[in-house]
C-alpha cells in the first residue's frame, strides 16, 4: 500500500509539486492522522467520505521537531464530556500549517493526559465559516510550493466532542479515565510517530532527464578549428550529472517505502549539480527548473534537515543520554550516512539480482545500468575518502586509482544517459522545459520564430496619439 501511494505521489509530483503537496497534506498527513492514529469508527467519519479537506497541525512557533515540547493545551471537562483546546502563549501558536486557510478539519497535537496525543478540531464548516474560538492567519508563499497555503492557527478555548481524541493508542472514558493499549509512555510516543512518518517526494528523476537530453544535444567549445563537442563530452559535466545516484535512491526509495523509513531519501545534490552547470537557460522559469528546485527545497521544512532525519534514524529512546549524545553526534551522523549508502547499494544489487540474469539480451540491456551500479559505488568511496585515509582503510595510492576508476565510468557511461533518462518513463508533458526539447506553454519564444520586423522598428502610427500629464 505504501509503496502504491508512493508511486501515485512521484507521478503528481513530476506534473506539479505543489499538487502533490498539497494532496499529501490533505490525504497523506490529515488523512495519516486519521488513518493511523484513529479507530476504524473515526476512519469511517472523519477521513473516507471525503467530504471535506483538512491539515496536519503539529509545528508550533517555539517547538518544531520535538513533538514532546509542545505547549498547546487539551482539558478534560467531564461535566459536558468534551475537550478545551486552547493556545496558552504565543509559542504554542501552530505555524506553517499547510491547507490552514481552505481546510475543515486539522489533526492537532495537543500535551494531555501522558504525553502528546492527536485531535480532530473543526477549523471551518462547510460553508468555508470559522469555527468560534479559531483564528487563521496567512503567512503567505514560502520559497517554493506557491500553490500550498500556509497559515497560522490559534485556539481560544475551543470545545470539541470527546470522540474527537484519536485512540489508536489512548481514548478517555466519560468519566475522565484515560487508558492505552500500551502502557510504556515512551513506547505509546514511539509508536505515534512512527505511524506518521510521511514519505518525501523528490524530482530528481525530472532533473536528470531534463540535464541528460540538454546536455546531449547542447554543444560548447572543442578543439581550435573543429567542432564544438556536446556538454555532454566535457569531464566535469559527466561527474556531475550523477545519473547513477538517481537510479540508486530510486531502488532504495521504493525499499525504503515498504519500511516506512524515509530517512533514506536524499535527493538535494541530483537536483543543484545539473542545475548549476546549464549556463543562463538553466534560471528561466519556463524550463521549470527553479521551480522544482525550490519546491524540493521547502520540504526540508517538513521533517527537518538531513542532518536531523539521520538523528532522528538513529537515536530512537536515547534522550535520557542528551549529554553524551550531542558530544558524539559528529560520529553518529557519520555512522547513520555509512548505513544509507550500505543499504542504498544493497537496494541497487537487489534491482537486478530479482531479474532474470540467464537472459543474454536482458544482460546487454542492463548492462548501462550494472556500469552505474559500480559507478555510484565508486563515487561513495571517493566521496568518503578522508574518513578512509584517516582511519588507514585506504592508501594514498588507492586514493588515487579510485579518483581514476571514478573518471574512467563516468566516461564509460556518458553515452548512455539518454537510455537510462528514457527508461524513467517520464511523459512529455510533465517534463514542459524547451532546455529538454519539451514545448512549454508559457514559453512562445523557444519554439517560435521571431516577427519579420521587431516591434520597436515596426511603423506605428501618431494619429490620435494623446499624453496625459498626471
Amino acid at each position: 500500500m505504501i509503496c502504491l501511494c508512493l508511486a501515485k505521489r512521484e507521478i503528481i509530483c513530476s506534473a506539479d509539486m505543489a499538487t502533490g503537496v498539497k494532496l499529501g497534506v490533505v490525504c497523506g498527513l490529515y488523512g495519516g492522522a486519521v488513518n493511523n492514529l484513529g479507530s476504524p469508527e473515526q476512519k469511517m467519519k472523519r477521513y473516507l467520505p471525503l467530504q471535506f479537506t483538512g491539515m496536519f497541525a503539529m509545528t508550533e512557533r517555539g517547538h518544531g521537531s520535538n513533538v514532546r515540547g509542545i505547549i498547546t493545551e487539551a482539558r478534560y471537562d467531564q461535566s459536558t464530556q468534551e475537550f478545551i483546546i486552547h493556545t496558552p502563549s504565543e509559542d504554542a501558536q501552530k505555524m506553517y500549517i499547510g491547507n490552514a486557510m481552505k481546510g475543515n478539519y486539522a489533526a492537532v497535537f495537543k500535551m494531555s493526559f501522558s504525553g502528546p496525543h492527536c485531535f480532530i478540531v473543526p477549523i471551518r464548516d462547510q460553508n468555508g465559516f470559522m469555527w468560534p474560538g479559531v483564528t487563521t492567519i496567512d503567512m503567505k508563499h514560502k520559497q517554493g510550493l506557491h500553490g500550498v497555503d500556509n497559515g497560522i492557527l490559534i485556539f481560544n478555548n475551543v470545545r470539541i466532542p470527546r470522540g474527537n481524541l484519536l485512540r489508536e493508542f489512548g481514548s478517555v472514558s466519560a468519566d475522565g479515565l484515560y487508558s492505552s493499549p500500551v502502557l510504556s509512555k515512551s513506547s505509546r510516543f514511539n509508536a505515534m510517530l512512527a505511524a506518521l512518518t510521511p514519505t518525501r517526494p523528490f524530482t530528481h528523476c525530472v532533473f536528470s532527464t531534463a540535464g541528460a537530453r540538454h546536455c546531449s544535444t547542447r554543444r560548447q567549445f572543442g578543439p581550435k578549428d573543429q567542432d564544438e563537442v556536446k556538454i555532454i563530452q566535457h569531464q566535469m559535466q559527466y561527474l556531475r550529472l550523477m545519473l547513477a545516484a538517481a537510479l540508486a535512491l530510486t531502488f532504495t526509495t521504493r525499499y525504503a517505502a515498504g519500511l516506512v523509513d524515509d530517512a533514506l531519501c536524499q535527493g538535494q545534490d541530483l537536483q543543484s549539480n545539473p542545475y548549476s552547470t546549464w549556463e543562463n537557460i538553466g534560471f528561466m522559469m519556463e524550463n521549470r527548473i527553479p521551480s522544482l528546485k525550490c519546491d524540493s527545497d521547502v520540504f526540508v521544512t517538513f521533517v527537518g534537515d538531513n542532518m536531523a532525519m539521520l538523528q532522528v534514524f538513529i537515536k530512537k529512546n536515547k534522550d535520557e543520554f542528551f549529554m553524551a549524545w550531542n558530544a558524539c553526534l559528529h560520529h553518529v551522523n557519520t555512522l547513520a550516512m555509512a548505513h544509507r549508502h550500505r543499504v542504498t547499494l544493497e537496494q541497487f544489487a537487489l534491482a537486478f539480482a530479482l531479474s532474470c540474469v540467464t537472459n543474454v539480451s536482458f544482460l546487454l540491456h542492463i548492462f548501462p545500468f550494472l556500469v552505474q551500479f559500480c559507478l555510484h559505488g565508486t563515487r561513495m568511496v571517493y566521496q568518503e575518502r578522508a574518513w578512509y585515509l584517516e582511519n588507514n582503510y585506504m592508501t594514498l595510492n588507492t586514493s588515487r586509482q579510485i579518483r581514476s576508476q571514478l573518471l574512467e565510468l563516468c566516461r564509460s557511461v556518458k553515452g548512455d544517459v539518454l537510455k537510462v533518462v528514457d527508461d524513467f518513463n517520464i511523459p512529455s508533458c510533465c517534463i514542459q522545459a524547451p532546455i529538454a526539447g519539451v514545448a512549454c506553454p508559457r514559453t512562445e519564444w523557444a519554439f517560435n520564430p521571431l516577427p519579420q520586423y521587431p516591434s520597436s522598428t515596426q511603423p506605428h502610427s501618431t494619429k490620435n496619439l494623446s499624453v496625459k500629464v498626471l
